[in-house]
């Protein structure tokens, strides 16, 4: 259609070029179609275009070069008549122009003399100008030496007092960092002085929270012995007394928690390390407190190696340790279970642990357990009394002696499985 289109155009453009191209164009689409009678025709018609196109040219081209020689050849007359009369202009002009140029060197003669005075006066002139010119210059290159040696004593000064600048930029800026530093240590001192301010207060009140009742208790006790005394029996007195006896333990549990967690934060409480025997210190508990743990029918059970067992401690303050977490399993623990106390060694160090069969402890719980002040989820079984002291006390005085403590329990999925506490201390090698 395309190549249809170009031979309409060629035809009314007249121009055989395209027309002989689109010839060709038009044999190959036939021969690709398979048409091959047509491709041929098309081929014949192209090929008979571009003789014709070829022999108009040639006898365009003779035509050139005739019409070129003639050209040529009219030329060649015209530029020997021209010739003849440049020969006949110049001669003429020479003999003008000699007769001119002998008047012009005479008025040039005349006028160089002329110039010549005129360019001596001038001369002189500018030799004077020059002159004086010079000397100026010489006063301006006396004053820009003296400016460029007032300049670079200038930029002495200037050196030395950016030297000087430097040297106080730099004090300054240690200055304003010690500042910095001081003003941080400030803030975290202040920081801490308030943390310890309203441990303090706290310290304060749980101390007069908790003393107030047994004080209370107390006094109750004393003032019905001493009123109804008479009247009592000795069981009932005993057990009055034994009433203000615990009451008294109990007071004095609190006062030593607030004490010691006080000393270990202050550094006051002085550590020895020694050889310590686990199994006698865990024998000595064992039986101190199986009097309390009968009072509520719990039992409590050591399981030992039979080698025995020494680590490197603070006799008392291990002893501290592992009567805290006893006392708080059986605080914890409900009547007709066990808490057992055992240890083992692996490696360099040795484990002991305290395992109750209580209510367990939660992650939440786990969390928050070594904390000051913290009470947690589970409560005492027997109504004993917890100040939340006693586990943050136990995590310092293991960590003043080189040591870790953990506790490891895990509570939901059925039947509570209890917690176990773990110490571990290098053992004395």
């Amino acid at each position: 259609m395309y190549a249809q289109k170009a031979l309409s155009l060629s035809d009314s453009l007249h121009i055989g070029l395209f027309k002989e191209a689109i010839f060709q164009l038009f044999a190959n689409i036939q021969a690709g179609l398979g048409n091959a009678p047509l491709a041929l025709e098309y081929y014949k018609r192209s090929v008979a275009l571009k003789d014709s196109l070829a022999g108009v040219a040639t006898a365009q081209k003779a035509a050139a070069l005739e019409s070129a020689f003639q050209q040529e050849k009219n030329d060649k007359i015209r530029l020997g008549l021209e010739s003849e009369n440049r020969l006949q202009a110049i001669i003429r002009n020479s003999v003008i122009g000699v007769g001119a140029l002998l008047a012009v060197l005479l008025g040039v003669l005349l006028n160089r003399y002329r110039l010549k005075v005129r360019s001596e006066e001038q001369l002189q002139l500018t030799n004077d100008e020059i002159g004086r010119q010079q000397m100026l210059l010489e006063e301006q290159s006396r004053r820009i030496e003296e400016m460029n040696i007032e300049l670079q004593e200038n930029n002495v000064r200037l050196q030395n007092t950016n030297i000087e600048l430097d040297t106080a930029n730099a004090e300054l800026y240690d200055y304003v960092e010690e500042l910095n530093r001081i003003n941080a240590e400030l803030d975290a001192r202040n920081e801490t002085l308030s943390e310890l301010n309203r441990e303090k207060n706290e310290f304060l009140g749980i101390a007069a929270h908790d003393l107030k009742n047994p004080l209370a208790a107390i006094r109750l006790t004393s003032e019905m012995l001493e009123r109804f005394g008479a009247k009592m029996s000795d069981d009932e007195k005993a057990q009055r007394l034994q009433n203000i006896s615990s009451t008294v333990d109990r007071m004095m549990a609190i006062i030593t928690n607030v004490l010691s967690s006080n000393a270990l934060e202050t550094g006051v409480l002085s550590i020895s390390g020694v050889a310590v025997s686990v199994s006698e210190c865990i024998a000595s508990l064992t039986h101190e407190y199986a009097e309390r743990a009968q009072a509520k029918s719990i039992t409590i059970r050591s399981s030992l190696p039979e080698a025995p067992v020494v680590v490197l401690a603070d006799k008392s303050m291990l002893y501290g340790v592992l009567e805290n977490l006893l006392s708080n399993a059986l605080k914890f623990s409900p009547s007709g279970t066990t808490v057992t106390l055992s240890a083992y060694t692996e490696n360099t160090v040795c484990r002991m642990a305290v395992q109750d069969e209580g209510p367990g402890i939660s992650q939440e719980d786990k969390v928050k357990l070594f904390g000051k002040f913290v009470r947690l989820s589970a409560r005492p079984t027997g109504g004993e009394h917890s100040t939340g002291l006693g586990l943050s006390i136990v995590k310092k005085m293991v960590e003043a002696m080189n040591g870790r403590v953990w506790c490891e329990s895990e509570v939901g999925g059925g039947l509570p499985t209890g917690a176990t506490f773990i110490v571990e201390l290098p053992l004395n090698q």
